[in-house]
């Protein structure tokens, strides 16, 4: 498990993951912009709620089906990017603005 605490920007674009460790948002608090773009993604781990900083996400070119339903509690985030996903559907329920 990544042990990161202070990380505010991850890129990790275009490494062909199919995959992220399900325990890999676990300690990224701090993270505030998430690149994900250009893998094989068809998921994001649940724990990405765990980054209740984050304000940018960037999922372009995946194959994406859904998004966790955690990433409504995410309530910084700003920008979803996510131009050429393949079959995203985005089930997110807002309680508030």
């Amino acid at each position: 498990m990544l042990r990161l605490p202070s990380l505010t920007s991850l890129n990790i674009a275009g490494n062909g993951f199919s995959t992220l460790p399900a325990d890999l948002f676990a300690s990224l608090s701090s993270l505030e912009v998430l690149d994900v773009s250009h893998n094989s993604l068809s998921s994001l781990p649940d724990g990405i709620a765990n980054c209740t900083g984050l304000r940018v996400l960037t999922l372009m070119a995946n194959i994406l089906t859904a998004l966790p339903r955690g990433i409504a509690q995410v309530s910084s985030l700003q920008e979803l990017h996510a131009r050429c996903v393949c079959y995203l559907i985005i089930i997110i329920i807002f309680n508030s603005f």
